[in-house]
């Protein structure tokens, strides 16, 4: 692999783990209200959001969940 596609590969991934960390922002927001709305502080809301969004985010990046439905960082055969 050369140095120019070894360099577009790695700013594929970093453009994947973007659209990684925006889809586990966007599908925790009801988490956030959800805490509220159960009589969590907005402090402890705040928490249980980040980690459910750091666990979405660790489950699509290391399991691929998101390459079965999106695989364009997958070499085609």
């Amino acid at each position: 692999m050369s140095g120019v596609e070894a360099l577009i590969q790695k700013q594929a991934r970093i453009g994947a783990d973007a659209s990684l960390a925006y889809m586990a922002m966007i599908s925790n927001t009801d988490v956030y209200n959800d805490m509220l709305a159960n009589g969590a502080s907005p402090r402890e809301a705040a928490a249980v959001t980040v980690g459910s969004m750091m666990g979405m985010f660790a489950v699509d990046k290391y399991l691929h969940l998101g390459e079965v439905f999106f695989d364009e960082l997958t070499a085609a055969d």
